[in-house]
């Protein structure tokens, strides 16, 4: 169980610096547009996975070049409906690494990584103080019957 909590713990920390870090890099050249989705591309599903349908969102970038990307990342609920407006996050380096939603977006995994530590520390307090308790418990019966064996 102890090492539940460390693995836990470390996937946290260390996915939570790594998915920081690329959000500040990605939220230093994030490039904020319309696109509008003009396709949608069904996906079949792998093994247990549901079949998907992404849809492929036409924008102009600020060197006024057209790109036509399926986003790999959403950070909004996607509409889904051919012709609709999306907002568009791009790298500026890298026009056709995109996702739909604001900037903000990117900072959704490192938040949530970093919310593990306190929960690995929550989790294996919950659980420790439960098995510290039961072991109480079994030391009290484990009493009794010594002593009810005494006294016979």
């Amino acid at each position: 169980m102890e090492n539940l909590f460390w693995l836990w713990f470390w996937i946290g920390a260390i996915g939570g610096v790594a998915a920081t870090v690329w959000a500040a890099d990605f939220s230093r050249e994030a490039v904020q547009t319309t696109g509008v989705i003009v396709e949608l591309v069904s996906r079949a599903g792998d093994g247990d996975e549901e079949n998907s349908v992404r849809p492929r969102v036409a924008y102009v970038d600020q060197e006024g070049a057209e790109h036509s990307v399926i986003p790999s990342l959403n950070s909004e609920p996607m509409v889904l409906e051919v012709g609709e407006s999306v907002n568009v996050t791009y790298r500026r380096s890298h026009p056709e690494k995109m996702f739909v939603g604001r900037s903000w977006g990117v900072w959704l995994a490192p938040v949530f990584l970093f919310s593990m530590v306190p929960g690995a520390f929550l989790g294996r307090t919950l659980l420790f103080s439960r098995a510290e308790h039961h072991r109480i418990k079994q030391d009290q019966e484990y009493a009794e019957l010594r002593g009810a064996a005494g006294e016979g």
